[in-house]
């Protein structure tokens, strides 16, 4: 017969490199998960590109409000964050009968 606390030894090492991986594989989740959220900054020469746009339209969506900018000293920057809130969405027309 086969002790109690032999089998339940036993029991924990299987257990333990099935969970193992497990806890690892979440770890690593949690880690792109976590670089993901981070807010990309864009600089005005990105955001044109992104948006494709000029200069000149960027700076009036921003004195419109349309397009948030942020600014350090004289330098002016986008995040991503703004750029998706300045994305409308266009509802398709309704056809006439």
């Amino acid at each position: 017969m086969v002790d109690k606390h032999i089998l339940s030894q036993m029991l924990d090492d299987k257990l333990e490199k099935f969970v193992a991986p497990l806890y690892a594989k979440i770890a690593h989740l949690e880690g792109e998960l976590l670089k993901k959220s981070i807010d990309h900054i864009h600089t005005v020469a990105e955001a044109k590109e992104r948006l494709s746009c000029n200069e000149s339209t960027l700076s009036r969506w921003r004195e419109q409000g349309v397009l948030k900018a942020h600014s350090i000293g004289s330098r002016v920057f986008f995040k991503e964050s703004s750029i998706q809130d300045a994305l409308i969405e266009i509802k398709p027309k309704k056809k006439r009968l």
